[in-house]
């Protein structure tokens, strides 16, 4: 590993090792696109699975809550739109972002291949995750206010002469 490699997340946990930030880092509609899909599959999905008595309805609960927090985070930081997420579930919300991408492998695992819409869905949640690291996250929100500022109507623009 070189002194250049960035690991997500630098917690001890399971982490995503690579010599660059994820290619979809900058593609803020695409990822807020993802968090909007990721949510409502949940949405979706998870009624069957309780009922099926697969997925403890606690767990969709909590699941669905953490996954609204991602949407509206996302929401926020493209619009300007709400308010981002609590920083007290940043950790929760890298564990949902992580559980993610792990389905998304395992999806690949059984198809014996990653599609382009697969691909596309993995770049854009590893990007999620990578965003959501506590280091870069409040660099992030402060840079995402800034600019929502800066685009505000109600700003005043200096006049100049």
């Amino acid at each position: 590993m070189t002194a250049a490699t960035a690991i997500w997340p630098a917690n001890g946990l399971p982490a995503i090792e690579a010599d660059n930030p994820p290619h979809a880092r900058h593609e803020h509609a695409d990822l807020a696109a993802m968090a909007s899909a990721m949510l409502e599959s949940r949405r979706q999905r998870f009624p069957d699975l309780v009922k099926a008595e697969t997925l403890a309805p606690a767990e969709a609960d909590a699941e669905i809550a953490l996954f609204e927090q991602i949407h509206a985070h996302w929401i926020w930081m493209t619009t300007g739109a709400g308010q981002p997420a609590p920083r007290l579930t940043i950790i929760d919300r890298c564990a949902a972002l992580d559980r993610s991408i792990r389905t998304i492998a395992g999806i690949a695992r059984q198809r014996g291949r990653f599609d382009d819409e697969l691909t596309h869905q993995a770049q854009c949640v590893i990007a999620l995750r990578w965003h959501a690291d506590p280091r870069r996250e409040d660099r992030l929100i402060s840079l995402a206010a800034f600019h929502h500022q800066f685009r505000s109507p109600q700003r005043e623009t200096p006049h100049v002469q």
